[in-house]
C-alpha cells in the first residue's frame, strides 16, 4: 500500500525561501551549497522549494556553509511566516497552530 502523500507545512516554504535568498545573496549555486553542506542536491532543492521539511542537522550544515547562524535563518523565516518583522510573532503562530492541532486529536 502506498504511503499517503505528506503535505508540507507552510513554514517549510518560508524557511526554504530564506535559505534560497541567503544562498543567492552569497552568489552560490544550489550545487555549491549542496556540496558545502554535504546534502544531496535533490534534497536541497526540495528544502528550498518547501516541499520537504529541513532537519535540525541539515539546517546547521546549511547555515555553516552559508556563513550565518541557524538562528538567523529561522528568525528570518519566522518573521516572514508571520508577515511582520517579529520572529516571536511567527513562533506564537506556530505554537497556536500546534496547540489547536493537539486539541483536535
Amino acid at each position: 500500500m502506498p504511503r499517503p502523500k505528506k503535505t508540507p507545512h507552510p513554514f517549510d516554504a518560508h524557511l526554504g525561501g530564506v535559505i534560497k535568498g541567503t544562498r543567492t545573496r552569497r552568489k552560490m549555486t544550489q550545487k555549491d551549497l549542496s556540496e558545502a553542506a554535504g546534502i544531496p542536491l535533490a534534497n536541497l532543492q526540495r528544502r528550498e522549494d518547501g516541499t520537504n521539511d529541513t532537519s535540525v542537522s541539515e539546517l546547521e550544515r546549511i547555515a555553516v556553509a552559508l556563513r550565518v547562524s541557524p538562528r538567523e535563518l529561522v528568525d528570518t523565516a519566522l518573521a516572514d511566516y508571520s508577515g511582520t518583522d517579529d520572529p516571536a510573532a511567527g513562533l506564537r503562530m506556530l505554537c497556536l497552530l500546534y496547540t489547536s492541532d493537539a486539541a483536535d486529536e
